[in-house]
Formats: C-alpha cells, structure tokens, sequence
C-alpha cells in the first residue's frame, strides 16, 4: 500500500510540475510582462521543486550522472562569481539567485519529460500548436504594425530576434522527439506538426537571425536524412519525404518572396563574430582557470574594452557558449561544460533501451541543433528566468529526462 502511495505522489508531482512548467513557458511567449508568467514559475514550479528535494529518494533520475554533472556546472559557474574580488556583493548573491533558479528549471524539465513522454501524442501536439500560435501571433503584430523589413520581435521571450527564434526552435525540436516517440501519429498530428513549421520557418525567416536559420536548416537535413536510414515502414518514408518536400518548398518560397530579406542578411556578413571570439582569446580574462565572475560585465573586461578601441564595437558578451563559460567560469568551467555534453553525448550512444533504440537518431539531431543555436549567441549557463534557459537547459535537461525514461529502471519504478 505504501509503495502505490508513494507511486501516485510521485506521478501527481511530475502531472503539477509540467503543467506549471508548460505555463510559463507558454505566457512568456504571448505577454509582455515578466513577473505575470514569472509567477507559474516562482509559485507554482519552485515549491513542488522543493518538495522534491525533501524526497529525492523518490526521483532516481536526480542521481544521474548527466544530471549531477549539469548540477555541479551551475553550481561551479555560480559559486565561482564569489572568486572574483571586482564583482560587488551584491552582484555575487545576485548571481546565486540566478543559479538556484536554473537549478529548479532543470530538475522541473527532467521531471516533466517523464510525464510528456507518458502521453507522447497529446504533449508533441500540445507543443507544436504553442510554437504554431505563438508564431502566428507575433507574425499577426508585426504585419499589423507595418515592421516589415525590420527584424520581427515580439513580447516575453520573444522580445529579441536572435533569442526568439532560438527559443520557438527548441520547443519545437523537442515536441519533434517526443512526436518521434509516440509511434501511433494520426493524419491530424502530421497536419499540425506540417503547419507549425511552415509558420515557424518564416517567423525564423523574418527574424533574419542567421545563426537561427542556418541551424533549423541543418537539424531538418538530418532529421530526414536520419528518418530515411532509420525507418523500416514504406508509409512512414513517404511521410517522412513530403514532410521535407514542405521543408524545401516553404524555403524555396521565402527566398523568392523575401529576396530582398536574405540579400540583406547575406550582406551583414559574419555580425563581427570572428572579432569577438578573437579578441576573448587574445585578451583572456583575470583569472584563466576560474573566470571573471558570471556578474562580470564583458563590455568592460579588457577583451570588450578591446573591441571597442580598435573597432568601435560595443559587446554584451562573448557570442558563443563555450568562450562565455570561459570568459565567466575559466577553465574550470569549460571543464565541467565538456563533462556535462560529453555524458550526455555517452548516455544517448550507450543506451540500449528498445524504448529509445527508434528515438535516439533523432536525439542525436536535437543535440546538434541545441550546439549549434548556442555556438553564435549562447554566453550563459547561469541566467535568470529568460530565454537563454529555452535554448540550452530547456533542450539539454529534456534529453537527460529522456534518457532516463528509457531505462528499464523507471519503468520498474513506475510499474511499482
């Protein structure tokens, strides 16, 4: 009786924790005030979060070493700013508010998977529409204010537009793998995931976030390349095909009606990204081994005072995850960020789980495309509540929830 009590706890947290979750994630995509969809997260994610730590016993997933090595990169990367003599106090508890908060998230998507992953069909249509109507929705307010040909943006977290489309991207790559997962796909779930990438490729498109396009391209080649060498079904090879027809149309179509758009997007060049890494190698920070802090601020280290001396560039941060874990964290935490995507990159190769061998080529293309959004604008692993979580966490920990989900162990533990 005991065990089933505990069982249905168990369940009855992860059911609360993803719809919290899921609420957040969808208001900060549709309104433009940050401590309104903040609230599902600080009172509704964090306390059953906390309930979580009181019974880790119960969650074996949090024992994981993908998920240990994820912890201890935040916990390195916040703790590390106290190292820094330069940061104000202020700045360092600042910093280790912000880290707790990435923590919470992490832990409520490695536990939400487990519930997407029990209704795989509902939750893939579920985040397809979210990214179908928050693209339409933003594409709707920038057609009625005449924005065009600036770049689209819209409210939450896409009020920028090289963070939203990143943004809009992940959820949709990750109701992409759990559809994948599913297996029993009606003609409706292919409507829905046909339509929301049509309206998700030109909000990207509009965007003229390069980075953002050239990464979506890249996982949509391999997905198919993947589904083609993958798939042992006829019918599915033939959905797989004119899902990629509708790929290749809607690009063909874009550059045809928005010529002038990717002129303009070929013509702004590399954005100064070859001067920026450079300048963070050539001009390291403080301290090479634990950074300069995660408050510190790039424009004023001598690698942003740099830039702007000998080119006029005013930079915000380091434009690619790797050097801003370096430039923040040191070696120290290049180190650990390494540990962290090499077990997962060893957690999707080793499993031998039947539940993942049909789903793991696609998780591979996920983690792809998650490298490649952060290799052009990621900076920070610690962040408050913001887009920069959707598209390295959110991604990364739904992988680590996966593969957990896969082994037989869970399985067990549920059964029980």
């Amino acid at each position: 009786m005991s065990v089933f009590v505990k069982s249905a706890h168990i369940f009855d947290v992860r059911k609360w924790l993803s719809l919290f979750l899921l609420l957040f994630i969808t208001l900060s995509l549709f309104v433009p005030w940050p401590a309104f969809y903040r609230a599902f997260l600080f009172f509704g994610v964090f306390p059953l979060i906390l309930w979580v730590l009181f019974n880790i016993r119960s969650f074996p997933v949090l024992k994981d070493p993908a998920f240990i090595s994820s912890v201890a990169l935040v916990v390195y990367s916040m703790l590390s700013s106290f190292l820094s003599v330069e940061l104000p106090v202020d700045s360092q508890f600042q910093i280790l508010r912000w880290g707790i908060s990435t923590l919470f998230f992490c832990t409520a998507v490695v536990l939400s998977t487990q519930r997407w992953l029990g209704e795989p069909d509902f939750f893939a249509r579920l985040m397809f529409s979210i990214v179908l109507l928050a693209a339409l929705y933003t594409i709707a307010k920038y057609i009625w204010l005449g924005e065009f040909p600036s770049r689209i943006s819209g409210f939450g977290f896409l009020g920028h537009p090289i963070l939203g489309p990143s943004t809009l991207i992940s959820i949709w790559a990750v109701g992409f793998v759990i559809f994948c997962s599913g297996g029993r796909e009606k003609p409706t779930d292919w409507l829905v995931l046909v339509s929301s990438f049509v309206v998700l490729f030109c909000y990207v498109f509009l965007s003229q976030s390069r980075g953002a396009v050239v990464a979506f391209s890249v996982f949509l080649v391999l997905v198919f390349l993947v589904s083609l060498w993958a798939s042992e079904n006829n019918v599915a090879k033939r959905h797989w095909f004119f899902f990629f027809l509708a790929c290749l149309l809607s690009l063909s179509s874009f550059l045809i009606m928005w010529s002038d758009l990717f002129a303009s997007m070929v013509e702004r060049g590399v954005s100064h990204r070859p001067k920026i890494w450079l300048s963070l190698l050539n001009n390291p920070p403080p301290s090479v081994w634990f950074g300069a802090g995660a408050g510190s601020e790039f424009s004023l280290s001598s690698a942003g005072m740099n830039l702007l001396e000998n080119f006029g560039l005013t930079i915000d941060h380091p434009h690619n995850i790797v050097l801003g874990v370096y430039f923040y964290s040191g070696l120290v935490g290049v180190f650990l960020l390494t540990l962290f995507i090499g077990f997962v990159v060893y957690k999707v190769l080793s499993e031998k789980g039947t539940r993942l061998k049909a789903v793991r080529p696609f998780i591979l293309c996920l983690l792809v495309l998650t490298l490649l959004l952060n290799a052009t604008d990621g900076h920070r692993v610690v962040a408050p509540p913001g887009a920069d979580w959707m598209f390295f966490w959110f991604p990364l920990s739904f992988i680590v929830g996966l593969l957990w989900s896969g082994d037989a162990r869970l399985a067990g533990n549920q059964a029980a």
